[in-house]
Order: structure tokens, then sequence, then C-alpha cells
């Protein structure tokens, strides 16, 4: 038992020295315009499923709801266009993945960054009614805020740097869900918790057997002794 404490300290401990937003959703198929301004973003699929990025955090006031204006501008090399947002391609159309309608998308930093962190899906939208260019598929859209909420005290003025302070590294993953509630990540940990029970379980029941055989021997002696007494 203490084992598989442990085992399970081991797996989940690390997820526990970070903050993790966290969004599940449906997909089905529909008409989806081809954007194309957005082939320049950042594009989660199968094969390439976690991002690495550093993004820079806005002061809280400044973070609006509403969609940036100059979408259509915004891009990895343009960031000031729509700044202190990150926008991603979740590519849900591979083959291995059409038996999934249910997805989640995994954002996490690190804990001691004082960041307040929004995850937003979006799904592809048109101005004006699909036309012949219009594809049927499941593709969506992700939107990342990032709004700093950490205190300087007088003394972390000193040399002080905006960018280092406002820059938070983020990780985002973009995984199916299996059975609709459990994620192809997890199901490695799944097995390996069930193995080590599976394994465990004779070595703990031939020692409970051990100890209560120790037990009713001695009780067999004391109840021996006593009436010899």
């Amino acid at each position: 038992m203490h084992f598989l404490v442990l085992l399970i300290h081991f797996f989940f401990v690390p997820y526990a020295l970070c903050n993790t937003e966290i969004i599940n959703f449906s997909t089905q198929v529909a008409t989806s315009v081809d954007h194309q301004f957005t082939q320049s973003w950042p594009t989660l699929c199968l094969g390439y499923s976690t991002l690495l990025w550093n993004a820079t955090a806005a002061e809280s006031s400044t973070l609006s709801p509403d969609l940036c204006p100059s979408l259509a501008l915004w891009s990895p090399g343009n960031l000031h266009s729509c700044p202190y947002e990150l926008w991603i391609v979740l590519d849900l159309d591979a083959v291995e993945w059409q038996h999934f309608d249910k997805f989640t998308l995994r954002l996490s930093w690190p804990a001691y960054y004082p960041a307040a962190i929004s995850l937003s899906i979006f799904e592809p939208f048109a101005e004006h009614p699909p036309s012949a260019k219009s594809h049927h598929m499941r593709r969506k859209y992700a939107r990342i805020h990032v709004a700093y909420t950490g205190v300087l005290t007088p003394g972390d003025l000193d040399g002080f740097n905006p960018i280092s302070y406002h820059t938070v590294p983020i990780s985002l993953t973009l995984e199916p869900l299996h059975l609709g509630f459990l994620p192809q990540s997890v199901i490695p940990i799944v097995w390996t918790i069930a193995a080590v029970i599976m394994l465990a379980y004779p070595a703990a029941s031939k020692l409970a057997n051990m100890l209560q055989n120790l037990v009713e021997r001695a009780r067999y002696k004391d109840s021996t002794t006593a009436k010899m007494n």
C-alpha cells in the first residue's frame, strides 16, 4: 500500500508544481471556412500536440473578452496587432482521431509565475454564406489571454526589467478524451497503477495470511499458558 501511495505521488506531484487551465470540448463535422490569415498561426494536431511558448502578460485591467479587431493581422511574427494574446489552430481531422468526439486542451505554467491565464475555444466563423471554398472539417481555434498578477515591492524595482517580469513560459497540450473523460496521456498511468495493484495483491494476501497465522498461534499460546496456571 505504501508503495502504491509513493507511485501515485511520483506521477502526480509534478502537476502540483504548476498552475493548469483545462477546457474540455466536443466537436463534430461542420462547414468550415478557410481563413487565409490563420495559415501562419501555430497548429496543434496529431503528431504535434504540444506547444511551448513564452507568452507576454499584460496588466489585468487591459484584458478584454472581446475578439481582437486586428485578428486578421495577428501572427507569431506580428504579436503587436493583438498584444498579450496567443491564437492556436486545433486541427482535429486526423484519421486516427476520427472516432473521438471529445477533446481536452490543457495549459500549464510554473506556479511561481504570478499570472492569470484565460483559455477559450472558438468555432470557425464566416461573415458571408459558405462558398465553394468551404470544407467540412472539425477545426477549432483557441485563444490564450495572459495577465500579470504579481505585486512588486520597492526592492524589486531596482534593475526592474518589465519584459522578464511579464514573460510567462506556457505549455499547451491537445489530447483526445477516451470514453469521453480520460485524457490519452493519463492512460499509461492508469495501466501502471492497475498493474501494480494486480502484482501486489497476491503478495499482500500471502502476507496477510502469514500475519493471521502468527496472531492465531500467539492467541493459542496465551490460552494454553493461562490454563496451565
